[in-house]
């Protein structure tokens, strides 16, 4: 391969010089021939050399501006998905404060999230991509930190719809019962014995029916304070994790040359914050009382 490679150079260095001893040899033709050229045409070659040259210039520009135009279009619409993803993901969060929303659909929340954020990172500048990373890291803790306070509240709703299944489920065997004890006595066909098994069999149902309602109503009223409280949680750390997002904004927006005030933006934030921070503690005072009652 390198041989042939030396074989290429020496036949181009010998063309070169052999064009180069025809042009010094038809010098004094083009000469001639050039003092017989009018100095029109002349004129007119120099100025189609320099149009030339400028529309090389011209599409090069517009070149150079279309590419900006389709890098600025393709960031403001990863940015776009970027903002949206992180919108599903402190809904998400507010969503986790209620213990009888299903696991599942909080999983199926964040599906496409995590494609939308990676995409920022192939186009992001340092500073945006240290914003990113920062809130990627303490959305994790946040959402780590949220879904075990949550766990063992989802495993007492569990008990606690369970106890009530099972309450109805002898409210029905006491139900049978007296049919089937109505319906002996009506056919004359039922012993003193038999009824005294039916009856111990009713009041067990009985028994368990009530114990069963009542381990109810207790976990209902302990999840209730409970719940209270781990909403209490939940919207401090979106408060705190609401911190992380604004860096990340000003970031994305600076990329796209869209004017951002900080500042405004944190005065506005806190002040929402602390009036939604309110009207929660208005709302559980109001309602606290009806749950003791229950």
């Amino acid at each position: 391969m390198r041989i042939n490679s030396y074989w290429k150079i020496i036949l181009l260095s010998t063309l070169l010089l052999f064009s180069f001893i025809d042009v010094l040899l038809n010098f004094s033709s083009l000469i001639l021939l050039g003092e017989k050229v009018p100095a029109t045409f002349w004129g007119v070659l120099a100025g189609s050399f320099f149009t030339l040259l400028g529309l090389f210039f011209s599409n090069k520009h517009d070149f150079e501006m279309k590419k900006v135009e389709q890098d600025y279009v393709l960031k403001k619409e990863i940015y776009l998905k970027a903002a949206e993803s992180i919108s599903i993901k402190m809904n998400l969060l507010g969503q986790m404060a209620d213990i009888n929303f299903p696991q599942e659909k909080l999983s199926e929340s964040l599906n496409g999230t995590g494609l939308a954020m990676g995409n920022v990172s192939l186009i992001a500048g340092k500073d945006t991509y240290k914003a990113l990373q920062y809130f990627n890291v303490e959305y994790t803790a946040t959402f780590l930190r949220v879904a075990a306070k949550r766990f063992p509240l989802v495993s007492k709703v569990r008990q606690r719809d369970f106890a009530m299944e099972q309450a109805k489920d002898q409210g029905m065997e006491r139900s049978q019962l007296l049919r089937f004890q109505r319906d002996q006595i009506l056919s004359g066909r039922i012993d003193e014995q038999q009824l005294k098994t039916i009856e111990s069999m009713f009041k067990y149902a009985g028994d368990q029916h009530d114990k069963l309602l009542s381990e109810h109503s207790s976990l209902n009223r302990e999840l209730a304070t409970e719940t209270f409280d781990f909403i209490r949680e939940c919207y401090s750390e979106i408060q705190k994790l609401s911190k992380c997002i604004t860096p990340l904004i000003a970031s994305f927006r600076s990329e796209l040359n869209i004017p951002f005030d900080v500042e405004f933006h944190e005065r506005v934030t806190s002040e929402m914050f602390s009036k939604a921070s309110q009207d929660l503690e208005d709302f559980i005072r109001s309602v606290s009382p009806l749950i003791k009652k229950v």
